[in-house]
């Protein structure tokens, strides 16, 4: 009952005010409340580590990558990781994630620090107490060391076969099978776990939103919008269920309805700093389905190619040039609005991490 009252009011709406307007007007909030070692346990993880302070960080780093927001009193995902090691330095989960999210995105020609540190790490780890949980995500951790993502994403599938609520396992399987282009999986990974959670657990909702996606990459539209908006119902601020929405009605056919979520919703979407750049794309995207050229060029000058030259990383930099391009076909005069992103995109040109940029 208590971690049921505790998820109703991470996920109740606040009152705030309008930017814009000085309106004061509801809105829902991010969590900010942590699992300390006896919430993971009740989710049936253990860790070596005896800090509360460094678990109830590693959640607040997850929630983070999963919902795509920086917590601005944590000081985002760098300020939450310092907390975490200065409670414990040896926090074996916390070393983990962050030296494999930092060998999931470098170059291994560029920076093989990354790599040969997770390597380093690994060995001194294994001379340590530690629990199953650790010893396997160790095992998936080496994989992304030696650039064997397959391999990775086999062993994530393994620990969320004994470990149904792990938000990091579920996280990594299912973008490393979005990123090898296992699309059957972007399905199943979601769908093995989807019945352990509850109302009452973290990231209930956004469980659907994974699946939404995986849903509607498989062609199971009707199934997947139901997913989203279930995410959406129970956590508004979900980004991840917005992009799969957005996704579903784009593929199917339905570019008036996509353009029509998003506009209705983009006080919530907007709010996940991390990751709306990439959603005011798919705006746009349906603003050219619908063959207003002028709205997409709008919504390029006004949102997506600032956003993309001011983060400079390949992510929002593809975004910029393939909606140019888009427009270029269709015969749109885009100008020399080419030029800024093709000179940022230089700096990034021998960073092949992902065949999709």
């Amino acid at each position: 009952l208590d971690s049921l009252l505790q998820e109703i009011k991470m996920s109740k709406t606040i009152d705030s005010p309008d930017a814009e307007s000085g309106i004061v007007t509801t809105s829902p909030n991010f969590p900010v409340h942590w699992r300390d070692l006896s919430g993971w346990q009740a989710d049936g993880i253990q860790f070596s580590s005896s800090s509360n302070e460094a678990v109830k960080m590693y959640d607040a780093i997850l929630h983070q990558a999963v919902y795509h927001y920086n917590d601005r009193q944590l000081e985002g995902v760098s300020g939450a990781s310092k907390r975490m090691m200065e409670a414990d330095p040896e926090f074996v989960m916390g070393k983990i994630f962050s030296l494999g999210m930092d060998c999931f995105a470098t170059n291994p020609i560029k920076n093989p620090e990354p790599r040969k540190k997770l390597i380093d790490f690994s060995k001194s780890a294994k001379t340590k107490q530690l629990t199953r949980y650790e010893q396997m995500h160790l095992v998936a951790a080496e994989h992304l060391a030696r650039e064997d993502y397959w391999a990775a994403m086999v062993e994530f599938e393994d620990i969320l076969k004994e470990h149904r609520r792990d938000p990091f396992a579920l996280q990594m399987g299912f973008f490393l099978a979005l990123t090898i282009g296992q699309t059957d999986r972007l399905r199943s990974i979601p769908q093995s776990v989807v019945e352990h959670y509850d109302p009452s657990t973290p990231f209930y909702g956004h469980v659907y939103g994974k699946l939404c996606f995986g849903q509607g990459e498989n062609g199971d539209f009707t199934q997947g919008e139901i997913s989203g908006r279930k995410a959406l119902d129970f956590f508004p601020l979900d980004n991840w269920a917005h992009h799969a929405l957005a996704h579903n009605f784009e593929e199917s056919g339905r570019p008036l309805q996509g353009l029509r979520f998003l506009e209705s919703t983009e006080r919530d979407w907007t709010r996940g700093t991390t990751f709306s750049h990439h959603i005011w794309w798919h705006e746009a995207l349906f603003n050219y389905q619908l063959g207003d050229f002028e709205g997409a060029l709008s919504l390029y000058d006004g949102r997506v190619g600032p956003m993309a030259l001011k983060d400079g990383g390949n992510f929002p930099l593809s975004d910029a040039s393939s909606l140019l391009l888009r427009l270029h076909m269709e015969g749109v005069d885009i100008g020399d609005r080419a030029q800024a992103p093709a000179k940022a995109a230089i700096k990034n040109h021998d960073d092949f991490v992902s065949l999709f940029y």
